[in-house]
């Protein structure tokens, strides 16, 4: 309980570290920006992967990286707090993306920032850099990620037979594993199946009345 407790009286404190708000992207998609640390120094920009959203950053944003650095990460479009479009055109072109993290930076006073994306945020970084160029960052730092530049390596030795492409990659389909042999002890629990002749003369039938004891023909 003492552990809960301190637990509680400390997480106000951690949660004040991190100021949030929301800006405009492109579109008009609303984001959810997250900042910590002195605004006047140098400037690192996080981008989270898919599914996630700007809380993966948060022990970063609450750590001694705050004392020496402007913190800045924010949620993507269709992620976390921030906008959620319904056209799918919203997200297939590549202007957008870039356009976002150009805002974000814009609207932070981010100045010549290091980006660190993470996953699929290194793809964002990456859009950012296609129609941006680097004039505007201090460099990029890539995390899980290679940003698309490195293609899937080839097949060695080529693979023939029944394939599947899988996002530009090669993959066998699944298999279904052998089910375990019931007599063999790999499965203590299979039902054991009795054997039964698949066909016998009605004389040989047990439970016959007048045939019982009768032997069965193999």
């Amino acid at each position: 309980m003492r552990i809960i407790a301190l637990m509680l009286l400390t997480w106000p404190l951690l949660a004040t570290a991190v100021d949030y708000r929301t800006i405009t992207g492109a579109g008009g998609v609303p984001l959810q920006i997250a900042e910590s640390g002195d605004q006047s120094a140098p400037g690192i920009l996080l981008i989270h992967g898919a599914a996630l959203s700007s809380s993966s950053w948060l022990q970063q944003m609450n750590s001694s990286l705050a004392d020496a650095f402007h913190l800045v990460a924010f949620d993507l479009r269709g992620h976390g707090n921030s906008g959620k479009p319904w056209d799918p055109a919203q997200y297939s072109d590549s202007k957008l993306w870039a356009d976002d993290v150009a805002a974000v930076m814009q609207a932070t006073g981010l100045k010549h920032p290091v980006i660190v994306g993470w996953s699929y945020g290194g793809h964002v970084t990456m859009d950012y850099l296609r129609h941006y160029s680097d004039d505007r960052i201090a460099g990029i730092v890539f995390v899980g990620s290679t940003g698309g530049m490195q293609p899937f390596p080839p097949q060695d030795p080529p693979r023939t037979g029944s394939l599947s492409l899988v996002q530009g990659r090669v993959a066998e389909p699944r298999r279904r594993p052998p089910l375990p042999d019931p007599g063999s002890g790999a499965n203590s629990r299979a039902p054991r199946r009795r054997a039964w002749p698949t066909s016998r003369p009605p004389e040989q039938t047990p439970g016959r009345p007048g045939n019982r004891g009768a032997p069965m023909r193999g």
